[in-house]
């Protein structure tokens, strides 16, 4: 490339017999650039070559050119329109960034691809047309175009990258077109007026964050292509119901929190895991998980208050921390094949009533069933050693428990403020003693088989008797 020469308004420099703009030194207003300079024709707009022309308010662009880079006309106020002629093919990263008063664009026929950043920000855009060839709208293309109500995607689209129009948010209505495989993580999210969308059964990927607080989207069909859903796909969006396909092995971490619209829920026989928090805050009021489920990670139906009904399925072996916390159940039987009750898993399910524990759980972990006020029956399964501390605190409606002869340790505070506690029958030896197991349980009597060994006259603070005739 020759060095740069300074022509009317332009620096440019002369390359294989073609023009390149490098920098635009004019005053504003309505910009043509000539499709020739000294018979030779202009095919680059080259980097930064317009950036922050506050003045610029037009621009014309000459149609031999093919190429316009990086960051071109970045943060141009007041540009209100550009011609792109059918020759561009390439378009650098930010080109129209931040042109806050860009009102309309035609993405020509020449071009495979928007450009990452490309019309990011352009607040006032409200009319779009992407060219025919376009195949991928890039990374964050655009983003923050909160003025955009409606776009029109060509069908030769296969691919909607990251970001691509997070934040545009008076977007009400969008078709994906056939050929897309990939909906990218963030690609939809904050269009809090996206009331429709139609995936296609092409998409095989739903990206993290992809539809994340599209407050008004109250329905969607997940096509059986889509293979996987990212962490936060669905995150705080206006959802009621959804169907999973059977294509999904994975519900992503996050993926539906926050949907406190979410009534109802069907999850196919195809699904092996739950993801962490996958469905926190949702208003869900019953669910049926399939027996190929072997995971249902911590927080999963965190805070699902309206949650009165669930069965776990015999293919879960863990329940781990905070699963249900805060839920609306009111009785829950945990089988046989669960091993664990992790920390917190039903703490504050202030509705529950009855639990049955299987006999395959071998811990109880702190405060799984704290502060189930509710909780008046409960069936500790033969093989649990160890009870946490702060197990049952505050379960004030409990009045009475039987704790199996497997049981060698319980922790501080197990029953602690179980104000209504008056009898609990323990059916072999003296556990490993903690101390205020029965704190500020006033009315506790603990009875014991005769024969059992490790006894005394009180334990942790409460009077023990041998069982006169009566049983747990």
């Amino acid at each position: 490339m020759l060095p740069a020469t300074v022509l009317a308004q332009f620096q440019i420099a002369t390359n294989n017999g073609t023009i390149t703009i490098l920098k635009y030194t004019g005053s504003g207003g309505t910009v043509i650039i000539p499709d020739t300079t000294n018979g030779l024709p202009v095919t680059t707009i080259g980097t930064n070559a317009f950036y922050n022309s506050t003045s610029l308010t037009n621009v014309i662009i000459g149609t031999n050119v093919i190429s316009i880079q990086l960051q071109a006309f970045l943060y141009c106020p007041a540009l209100t329109s550009v011609t792109i002629p059918n020759s561009v093919t390439s378009f650098g990263d930010y080109v129209f960034n931040s042109c806050q008063s860009l009102t309309s664009v035609t993405i020509p026929t020449g071009a495979s691809s928007t450009g990452n950043g490309t019309f990011g920000g352009c607040g006032s855009l409200t009319s779009l047309f992407i060219g025919t060839n376009v195949t991928s709208i890039g990374k964050g293309a655009f983003v923050f175009c909160s003025s955009l109500t409606n776009i029109s995607l060509p069908t030769s689209v296969t691919n909607i990258e990251l970001k691509a129009f997070k934040g545009c948010t008076s977007l009400a209505s969008v078709i994906i077109p056939a050929g897309v495989t990939k909906i990218g993580a963030n690609a939809f999210s904050g269009c809090n007026n996206l009331t429709n969308i139609t995936i296609p059964n092409s998409v095989t990927s739903i990206g993290a964050d992809a539809f994340s607080s599209c407050k008004n989207l109250t329905s969607i069909t997940i096509p059986n292509s889509v293979t996987s859903i990212g962490a936060y796909a669905f995150y705080d969006c206006g959802l009621t119901s959804i169907t999973i396909p059977n294509s999904i092995t994975n519900i992503g971490g996050f993926a539906f929190i926050g949907c406190t619209s979410l009534t109802n829920v069907t999850i196919p026989t195809s699904v092996t895991k739950i993801g962490a928090f996958a469905f926190y805050g949702c208003g869900l009021t019953s669910i049926t998980i399939p027996d190929n489920v072997t995971s249902i990670e911590a927080d999963a139906f965190d805070r699902c208050t309206n949650l009165t009904s669930i069965t776990i399925p015999t293919s879960i072996n863990s329940i781990k921390a905070l699963t249900f916390y805060n839920c609306g159940l009111t009785s829950i039987t945990i089988p046989d094949n669960v091993t664990s009750i992790g920390e917190m898993a039903f703490t504050d399910c202030a509705k529950l009533t009855n639990v049955t524990i299987g006999n395959g759980v071998t811990n109880i972990e702190q405060s799984a069933f704290a502060d189930c006020v509710s909780l008046n029956n409960i069936t500790i399964g033969n093989h649990v050693v160890k009870i946490g501390s702060l197990a049952f605190e505050q379960c004030t409606n409990l009045t009475n428990i039987t704790i199996p002869s497997s049981i060698i340790k319980i922790g501080d505070g197990a029953f602690h403020k179980c104000g209504n506690l008056t009898e609990v029958f323990f059916l072999g030896n003296a556990p490993k003693l903690s101390s205020a197991i029965f704190d500020s349980d006033n009315k506790a009597t603990i009875h014991y088989l005769p024969g059992a060994t490790g006894w005394e006259t009180n334990f942790s603070g409460r009077p023990t008797t041998p069982w006169t005739g009566k049983t747990p």
